[in-house]
């Protein structure tokens, strides 16, 4: 553990800012007086919409059809509108108008967490529908009206095997009761998929506004920037000016580093965990490896590979080297057997029994799942812009410097820095030099680089949620005006036992 400025915090409490909290700040066509949630003290179930395919739109406005969504057996509600707003884009150019998907969680009269996705991960960082708030669907008097359609909202492709929806992303983490990291009962959570995702915000499989076709290859670069000014349109649309927090994790706490920076009146706290917040050459060489994969297999057609016939063994090779870099070779030496599985007279040993079947080794097997499961999940292109658009994040980007962009984040605003010291993909010395430079400047910081043999996917992983929620849930707590303080007595008081 790191605190970082430890003297110049504490020798000057009397300038620690009061948090404002903004409480549901939705416009008035988009409250509901008689919304319930079941788990709430003194509150009954909420009745959930589950519309299949509902689309409302203003007077004026072009529906527009979304490819992206499909209804399946059971489904978290999710919204995606677009937002007649053009959107530019740091590396030039601009989308013409913007799809967000996003869905809301947990008490809307408490104060807004807002949740930035990674790569991997939709809207729905839990898929609890007792803590999924509904969404009423009227027309939308405002200017710029947007298009609302609200879906049963499943992954880029329907299950191919009549599986039930998949669960949240980040249910040990989210949820309601004071064990997790982000208490439902105590903050209203926003969470909107990320530019160039496969969950419904603007991406390749999402329709180009200007060709009434899919973007698929022609999708712009996009940067960490660039998704955090998308995330600053979803609140536009609310009207929500300020939110209590912003939290992400991976490229989500990218997304919130820039957020932190280019929109400094509109959060009091930031959480940001396993994250950069300037990409290293030797996690661009990585990722370049990644690319390559998809981009050589035959299948992927320079981008216009047929929707159902993709790049499927490249996708596969790049997600079994991205779970190299996300794990950890503790994990790996712990966790799976060291010793090859014995050879059988139809599956004979030698060079070619590994890639027929799950493989030789216990650790292969292992792997292959990680690329199944994916390969049928996740679209190519949008892997491929949100490969690079990471290899972009840089928050010293159009700043003198690093330093000097890292600086644009209000020395009034309060932070916590969470790294593992096992992350082979994002190394803990980036968040510690981040976390350096803020506390040398008079940043109230809170930094620790956390030991996992999880590595740098640790913050999904359930067993260690006690590690990262004791400390986002003691940071965040809304009933104290210093969520730095917080976390540090808490972490002393595990050093003292």
């Amino acid at each position: 553990m790191q605190d970082i400025n430890t003297k110049t915090r504490f020798a000057c409490p009397c300038v620690v800012l009061r948090v404002t909290y903004v409480f549901w700040s939705f416009p008035l066509s988009f409250r509901v007086s008689s919304m319930r949630l079941s788990r709430f003290a003194g509150l009954q179930p909420l009745r959930r919409l589950l519309s299949t395919a509902t689309t409302t739109t203003a007077a004026g406005a072009t529906p527009v059809v979304n490819r992206t969504q499909y209804s399946a057996k059971a489904g978290a509600l999710t919204t995606t509108i677009q937002l007649k707003r053009s959107l530019p884009l740091a590396n030039g150019g601009a989308l013409p108008s913007v799809d967000i998907n996003y869905a809301r969680f947990g008490n809307p009269t408490k104060p807004i967490v807002y949740v930035m996705p990674s790569m991997s991960h939709s809207a729905l960082v839990t898929g609890n529908p007792e803590w999924v708030l509904p969404e009423p669907n009227p027309a939308d008097p405002r200017p710029n009206p947007a298009i609302v359609t609200t879906t049963k909202h499943a992954d880029r492709t329907p299950p191919r095997d009549g599986r039930e929806r998949e669960k949240g992303w980040w249910e040990h983490t989210v949820g309601a009761g004071s064990d997790f990291g982000i208490d439902l009962n105590e903050f209203h959570v926003i969470c909107a998929s990320p530019l160039g995702a496969p969950y419904g915000s603007s991406s390749p499989v999402t329709v180009s506004p200007l060709s009434g076709q899919l973007y698929r290859n022609t999708f712009p670069l996009i940067t960490p920037a660039d998704q955090a000014r998308a995330h600053s349109y979803l609140m536009d649309h609310f009207g929500i000016k300020r939110v209590h927090a912003i939290v992400g994790s991976s490229m989500g706490g990218m997304q919130v580093l820039q957020f932190a920076r280019l929109f400094p009146d509109r959060y009091s706290r930031v959480v940001a965990c396993c994250t950069t917040a300037r990409t290293s050459p030797s996690t661009v060489a990585l990722r370049a490896v990644q690319r390559s994969a998809v981009m050589m297999d035959a299948k992927y057609r320079g981008g216009l590979y047929p929707m159902e016939d993709g790049p499927q063994d490249g996708m596969g090779v790049a997600r079994k080297f991205g779970t190299i870099c996300y794990r950890s070779r503790e994990e790996f030496d712990t966790r799976f057997g060291w010793t090859a599985k014995p050879s059988t007279p139809d599956q004979p040993s030698g060079a070619g029994s590994a890639g027929s079947g799950g493989g030789e080794f216990e650790i292969e097997s292992y792997l292959s799942h990680q690329a199944s499961t994916f390969q049928t999940r996740y679209d190519a292109n949008c892997y491929l812009v949100l490969s690079r658009c990471m290899d972009r994040m840089d928050i010293g980007a159009g700043a003198e410097s690093y330093e000097a962009g890292a600086k644009q984040i209000p020395r009034d605003k309060q932070l916590l820095l969470l790294s593992v010291a096992q992350d082979a993909l994002i190394p803990a010395k980036e968040m510690e030099q981040l976390a350096s430079v803020l506390g040398s400047a008079g940043h109230t910081v809170h930094y620790e680089s956390l030991h996992s043999m999880h590595g740098h996917d640790a913050f999904l992983v359930r067993s260690e949620r006690e590690l990262f929620n004791s400390r986002i849930s003691h940071f965040l707590n809304h009933t104290v005006s210093d969520g730095v303080q917080s976390v540090r007595s808490y972490v002393t008081s595990l050093s003292n036992h």
